[in-house]
């Protein structure tokens, strides 16, 4: 009986060692497809085919350890190879993975907007706003409200942000406010005036409010043009019609020629469409015009990793060195 006792002990304890190692092997191998999983997303880059990754576990673990869930990154690839529905289908079962996050619900509304579905893709862009009212949610929700013309949904969405005193967030409303043509000026100016004496003292070295107040009183109708011209090259650029969006970005750069802002959204623009040889002329041309934020050498670095590891390294580090947080990432992981 003891020596039974004995063999069954062992028998239990050799079953936990065996599930242990089990967990551990699982969490390795999980931990190397979030790598690939992440330094996609991170940098718009895709080594993976949609087939590949779908061989990737999503059950366990089922968040990466920046807690995005698993099967909303596996339907971002879905996304980029425009099956929208299925996309949409996986999203929302990744939901439930991190209901905190609203990165599925973000991932739907643009998958619905694809797919002309713009009543769908608002409710879920107001989902993820209201959820967590990050830029990127912010920002496309805006698009879609603006888009509608919804001012309503915009003052209440506003009302929302506002006391958090966040520039971005004033500046974005401010902005997206501007560009609806029947909006209340008198209202508008009235937030004009509060963000200008808010950030005067807070950022005073912004003046992006100023310039949409002269432009309103004013009524400069080219100025209020460039403002339309550029919402316009925005717009196509988020539903991912890059050519029509380098077009106007082209112009606006002839126009503008101070404001590099163009030339970086043509060069990501050509980024996106893997048209890696014309974003590289537009990266070397903002190396000369942008000396310190590390972005064109980030970028030029994601470009040229599969192809000359040790060059592209040179710039990830370059941009490391200049304080381009999203360079640490690919440089620990590809450059070591």
């Amino acid at each position: 009986m003891k020596k039974f006792k004995k063999l069954l002990i062992g028998f239990a304890f050799l079953t936990i060692l065996i599930s242990i190692l089990i967990v551990h092997l699982l969490n390795n191998k999980s931990m190397i497809e979030q790598n690939y999983l992440l330094s996609d997303y991170a940098g718009g880059l895709t080594y993976f085919s949609a087939e590949q990754v779908f061989e990737f576990n999503s059950d366990f673990p089922n968040i990466t350890v920046t807690t995005f869930p698993i099967k909303t990154m596996k339907a971002n690839y879905l996304a980029n190879g425009k099956k929208y529905k299925e996309a949409i289908k996986l999203a929302k079962s990744g939901i439930k993975d991190n209901p905190f996050l609203f990165f599925s619900e973000s991932l739907i509304s643009k998958s619905y907007e694809r797919l002309n579905k713009i009543d769908s893709a608002y409710f879920y862009s107001k989902k993820a706003f209201y959820g967590l009212p990050n830029d990127t949610h912010r920002d496309y929700f805006l698009y879609l409200a603006t888009k509608l013309n919804d001012t309503t949904e915009i003052n209440r969405a506003f009302k929302y942000v506002k006391n958090r005193y966040e520039l971005s967030d004033w500046r974005s409303f401010i902005y997206n406010m501007s560009k609806i043509k029947d909006y209340n000026v008198d209202y508008l100016l009235d937030k004009i005036n509060i963000a200008i004496k808010i950030f005067s003292i807070k950022s005073p070295e912004d003046t992006s409010f100023n310039e949409i107040k002269k432009i309103i009183e004013l009524n400069d109708p080219e100025k209020i043009g460039l403002i339309r011209r550029t919402a316009l090259a925005e717009n196509y650029f988020k539903i991912k019609d890059y050519d029509s969006a380098i077009k106007i970005y082209k112009e606006l750069a002839e126009i503008e020629k101070d404001e590099i802002t163009h030339v970086e959204n043509i060069a990501l623009s050509y980024f996106k469409m893997k048209n890696y040889n014309m974003a590289i002329v537009y990266y070397d041309t903002l190396m000369d015009l942008d000396k310190d934020s590390g972005k064109p050498e980030y970028f030029k670095g994601l470009i040229l990793i599969n192809s000359e590891k040790e060059k592209a390294c040179e710039f990830i580090r370059k941009s490391r060195l200049k304080g381009f947080n999203e360079a640490i990432f690919v440089d620990n992981n590809y450059c070591n």
